[in-house]
């Protein structure tokens, strides 16, 4: 593992009681990063979001999100959508791994178990999952059911495959067996498109980091604004607009 990274893993285990090896603490690491929007700094969400183990079909990290909140039963979906007319959802697939390089196999072997997840949401009879993964299609399953009550046609979709190497893995995302695995799961026409593979290091990870510990200050011109007055419980409101570049 990148040195760096390494250590800030440990710290990360010790500072939330996560234990067991390298390996593990690193997925956790990379879920409590990846998904922060969604799982905060809760021990138990983290945890559940993590799949790894020998049944995973490649998939370390998943996890379903409808208005913004994580689900893990069809019921809160079922909860989050009943009052509202349009709606949103996403799914994330993560592969971590400690290695300081790509492997192309492994990023096949991980693409197709998210095909096999996506077609066992769709019924296909001729897959068989461990139940981790049932539970997750059962998700996806739901979410595709409802369709009329999402503002997407089809389902956004993120994949990523992080490692601690010091490049971003363009290389391994052009190799055969990666582009044609994910060319195999654009043709079941779940997702929506542009539905890209995303290769992250140590860089990627350093970088999601950041996010996840605060906001960052950013720059832009507001030319066009207008101040409205402060009411007693909000010193300052500004509305206006500035342009799609910035």
């Amino acid at each position: 593992m990148h040195t760096l990274t390494g250590k800030r893993v440990a710290k990360f285990a010790r500072d939330f009681g996560f234990e067991g090896g390298e390996a593990k603490q690193f997925e956790l690491y990379v879920a409590a990063n990846y998904l922060f929007p969604y799982v905060r700094d809760d021990v138990e969400q983290i945890e559940r979001t993590v799949l790894g183990g020998g049944t995973d079909e490649g998939i370390d990290i998943a996890a379903v999100v409808v208005n913004g909140q994580i689900v893990f039963e069809p019921s809160e979906i079922d909860d989050l959508i009943s009052d509202q007319a349009f709606n949103s959802a996403r799914v994330l697939f993560i592969q971590a791994k400690t290695s300081e390089s790509y492997d192309s196999k492994l990023i096949a072997k991980f693409l197709h178990g998210v095909e096999a997840v996506t077609k066992y949401a769709i019924k296909s009879n001729s897959v068989k999952l461990p139940p981790a993964l049932v539970d997750l299609a059962a998700l996806i399953d739901r979410i595709a059911e409802s369709g009329d009550k999402f503002q997407d046609t089809r389902i956004p979709c993120e994949l990523y495959y992080v490692t601690t190497s010091g490049n971003d893995g363009k290389s391994a995302r052009q190799e055969l067996q990666v582009t044609e695995a994910l060319e195999r799961i654009r043709s079941l026409g779940i997702y929506s498109e542009p539905l890209h593979l995303n290769t992250h290091g140590h860089d990627a990870l350093a970088t999601k980091l950041k996010e996840r510990h605060g906001p960052q200050n950013i720059q832009f011109n507001f030319e066009k604004r207008q101040t409205i007055p402060a009411t007693e419980r909000v010193s300052e409101v500004t509305s206006g607009s500035c342009p799609a570049r910035q």
